[in-house]
């Protein structure tokens, strides 16, 4: 296990870039109007929640790379905090939530702003729908300015503003494939909902911050290749991670709604475990219903981790994260590097500890568990033991000074995660 704790926070130079862009244009914004200041301070808001762990690859990355233009990799990092931002507020909206980090999302504040301006209920909707997708547009916007400024070789210049193109488009593919999955429109595979993940919330969390480092440091291609892999891996893990931390955590650590993803009906890593179990006989006529009651959520989520579905949650990113570390001991990337990508593997690792408990506490709140000697039983018993094992091992980090992440959207590696950020700064979190 990495002990290593990962950062909390904006690294203090993306942190810098990004509270002098959305001061700039605020106070332009205030010469167009009440609209259109109140849209920028909410997306100032978005903007500065959440852990940034993306734009502190960015930095951190490049820096040990042997990168020296350490104000274009903060204005780069900033970039992809921008990019999660407007992704996050566009996920919200198309997953039809009202809360981010436990506060009212950007959406909800520009409805509660025109009801108090006399908006009745359809026309306030319409601002906080129309509102979003614009303050959505505007963080993606400005991410494409960030990069367009970054001074160097036209070379680099070419290939930072194409992996942001990249970005952009596979970020799409896979929120569109989300989507489409959850409504049942196409069958979807374990390597599909892997893909999914992949795509709208790996590349742009972990792979693409750190391909940009590297292509800033005009790191050789071998050195390229493997992060590229290695980010992967990161974007990957982390998406499990979020899985599992979204629907089993307590709003109150996610902050957001746990209901979610359950009306959603997304057809998540954890939920196609779940379709091979005894236990989906219990969920497939629930999940996706858009009437969905927090009762019967409950109820769900206590049946879904009394099965064995979590547990093969948590083994496939656990080995994701195993083969990680098996490379980057043989990698030569400098220690620097490795220190850093093994710290994020240790805040995926911290998200999936806590999730053990979050599971384990679930499947025995309704007070009755399973006998051990049934199969159930032996899966339950194999949740709780996860999850004393995690908290031993968190007792351990604890007590040699790593600090807990926890985990993954990012709920913002969403598009969450944050928070766990990285619980929901996906974009699942």
């Amino acid at each position: 296990m990495n002990n290593d704790a990962y950062p909390q926070g904006p690294a203090p130079e993306v942190g810098a870039v990004l509270e002098g862009l959305m001061a700039e244009n605020r106070r332009r914004a205030a010469g167009h109007g009440a609209a259109c200041d109140l849209l920028w301070r909410e997306l100032r808001r978005a903007v500065a929640g959440g852990k940034h762990f993306r734009g502190r690859l960015v930095i951190e990355v490049h820096r040990g790379l042997g990168g020296g233009d350490h104000p274009a990799a903060a204005r780069l990092g900033a970039a992809f905090e921008l990019l999660h931002a407007g992704f996050l507020v566009h996920d919200d909206l198309i997953d039809h939530d009202t809360v981010r980090r436990g506060v009212p999302n950007l959406a909800a504040g520009m409805h509660a702003a025109a009801v108090a301006a006399g908006a009745g209920s359809a026309p306030a909707q319409h601002f906080a729908e129309a509102s979003a997708v614009l303050a959505g547009d505007l963080a993606i916007g400005l991410a494409h300015r960030l990069v367009a400024e970054v001074d160097g070789p036209a070379r680099i210049r070419g290939e930072l503003a194409e992996l942001l193109w990249d970005t952009i488009f596979v970020s799409v593919a896979g929120e569109l494939d989300d989507v489409a999955a959850g409504h049942g429109l196409w069958e979807v595979s374990h390597e599909k909902a892997m893909s999914i993940a992949a795509e709208k919330t790996a590349f742009y969390s972990f792979q693409a911050p750190v391909r940009a480092a590297a292509i800033l440091a005009d790191a050789p291609a071998g050195a390229r290749e493997l992060l590229d892999e290695i980010g992967h891996g990161l974007g990957v893990a982390f998406q499990l991670a979020d899985d599992l931390v979204g629907l089993f955590a307590p709003e109150e650590v996610t902050g957001k709604s746990s209901l979610s993803d359950l009306r959603e009906g997304k057809a998540t890593s954890l939920m196609l475990h779940a379709r091979t179990l005894p236990v989906w006989s219990s969920l497939r006529d629930h999940l996706g219903r858009a009437d969905l009651d927090m009762a019967t959520a409950e109820a769900m989520r206590t049946e879904l981790a009394r099965s064995g579905a979590p547990v093969e949650v948590d083994r496939q990113a656990r080995e994701v994260l195993v083969r990680l570390r098996e490379t980057l001991a043989g990698a030569a990337l400098g220690p620097a590097v490795t220190r850093v990508l093994l710290g994020a593997a240790g805040m995926i690792e911290a998200s999936l500890d806590g999730a053990a408990e979050y599971v384990a506490r679930t499947a025995h709140a309704a007070g009755t568990a399973p006998a051990a000697g049934t199969a159930q039983g032996a899966q339950d018993a194999e949740v709780t033991q996860g999850a004393q094992d995690a908290e031993d091992a968190q007792d351990t980090r604890g007590a040699e000074g790593a600090q807990d992440a926890r985990g993954a959207q990012d709920t913002e590696v969403t598009h969450g995660a944050q928070d766990t950020e990285d619980a929901q700064d996906t974009r699942g979190a």
